[in-house]
């Protein structure tokens, strides 16, 4: 229930809340960043969670609902609303990495439920299995790119429905709760990357977005 009275003390204290979750979130993506040898870092990196709305982004977000007793993805945000509506999942690349391959949404044409698979060798073939198309760009598991965590797939036997997390908590969670362990589904980012560079000898600082940029400036022995 809620009152219908007003507390000012409720504004400050959910915004001190959101501050606090948005640092531990900062935090807990910084400390997941590595560096090469031979190049420091300046201070930890941050990686923004933020949504793109820009078509030319070079990421997309990949949503996530829960409609139908199970749970469904999209990296159209039109595609279903906000009913349902869980947030954003995790984002892809929405150009191809040297590194990165093809993320598919596929869908069962007996019970209907989707499944999401990097490249089409897992469901390619399969009468059952209908592809619907490629969504974006992520990496093999393993990968260990700059900004990436792993995104960890966990099936509901009972009613043929996929889940995808890049909470390792939550997926664990899941397999307490009788979910199947099916590992890691591929690598993507949790958010927005934002890579920062120094350059002492002309003192200036250098920010970008994009991973092959990032690549590009830290091979060229930029301080990281």
């Amino acid at each position: 229930c809620r009152s219908s009275e007003h507390d000012p003390s409720s504004n400050f204290a959910s915004s001190f809340s959101s501050l606090s979750l948005s640092l531990c979130i900062m935090s807990f993506l910084a400390s997941a960043y590595s560096y090469s040898e031979g190049l420091q870092r300046e201070r930890p990196q941050v990686v923004v969670a933020a949504e793109p709305d820009d078509e030319d982004s070079a990421y997309v977000p990949l949503f996530r609902y829960y409609v139908n007793d199970g749970h469904f993805y999209t990296t159209n945000k039109s595609e279903l609303g906000s009913n349902g509506s869980e947030g954003v999942t995790c984002f892809l690349l929405n150009y191809q990495h040297p590194d990165s391959e093809p993320v598919y949404r596929w869908c069962n044409s007996k019970h209907g439920k989707h499944m999401y698979t990097l490249g089409t060798e897992e469901f390619g073939g399969l009468a059952d299995w209908v592809n619907e198309g490629m969504i974006g760009y992520a990496f093999p598991p393993g990968s260990d790119k700059e900004g990436t965590v792993p995104v960890y797939r966990r099936l509901n036997a009972n009613n043929h429905n996929h889940f995808y997390t890049a909470f390792a908590d939550e997926a664990e969670a899941c397999v307490r709760d009788g979910l199947v362990d099916e590992g890691v589904a591929f690598e993507a980012f949790f958010g927005v990357p934002i890579y920062r560079f120094c350059f002492p000898e002309q003192n200036k600082h250098f920010y970008t977005s994009s991973l092959q940029e990032m690549e590009a400036v830290r091979e060229n022995g930029a301080s990281y």
